[in-house]
């Protein structure tokens, strides 16, 4: 409203604090699919691409947790992940998302941040299957590909992280050669998974023929 009416204050696309955040990337953040309509609309390509100051996306501010959202264990195992406390949020992030992406197209997809990570690995990170597989529909296989700063594959974060279904899932997806590629310090996905004590994923990630050459070391 303060814009249309020409207030002199605030601009859509302004950063707002000392991180770079915008208006846009705390609504996407918090869930707030009206707010994010709008601030689109206004905002136009410009809003859309903005980075903050760690190179973080509107996109990666949407899928990634906000206050409302804590860890739970997911298995006896001590396998933790995100999960939204607010339902309306919850319920909001894939509309948000979807309306980035569909604005935003594969410049926002393969946006990467200071990390070198892309969307997808954010949906990774926070254990959200449905945002990985909606980004691979619209983005392809070629985003599974993808490596951050130290080499790692989202299977990588994955295996790492104790996902034991995002696993099941990227085994199925990914080709041969992003299955056993090795990070930086030739590590695997499978060696990433051992280190964690995710036997389980371990299991799975060895009989998809990936080797455990070494130690791995932290993510």
């Amino acid at each position: 409203r303060a814009e249309r009416e020409g207030d002199s204050g605030v601009r859509v696309g302004e950063h707002l604090d000392h991180d770079g955040m915008t208006a846009l990337m705390y609504a996407a953040k918090d869930g707030w699919v009206e707010i994010v309509k709008y601030l689109v609309e206004v905002g136009g390509d410009e809003q859309i691409m903005a980075i903050d100051e760690e190179c973080n996306t509107v996109l990666m501010h949407a899928i990634w947790q906000s206050e409302n959202t804590i860890m739970i264990p997911r298995t006896r195992s001590g396998i933790w992940i995100w999960k939204d406390t607010d339902s309306r949020r919850a319920s909001n992030r894939m509309e948000i998302v979807r309306m980035l992406v569909e604005k935003g197209g594969d410049a926002l997809l393969r946006a990467k941040s200071n990390d070198g990570e892309t969307a997808i690995f954010f949906a990774v990170r926070c254990g959200c299957l449905s945002l990985l597989e909606y980004l691979l529909q619209k983005g392809g296989d070629e985003l599974l590909r993808a490596r951050d700063n130290w080499g790692h594959t989202v299977l990588m974060v994955a295996a790492w992280k104790g996902n034991l279904e995002m696993c099941k899932y990227l085994v199925t997806t990914c080709d041969r050669d992003t299955l056993t590629s090795l990070n930086h310090d030739c590590y695997t996905a499978a060696s990433l998974a051992l280190q964690r004590n995710h036997t389980e994923i371990k299991n799975l990630l060895v009989e998809a023929g990936i080797d455990l050459p070494k130690k791995p070391v932290q993510l």
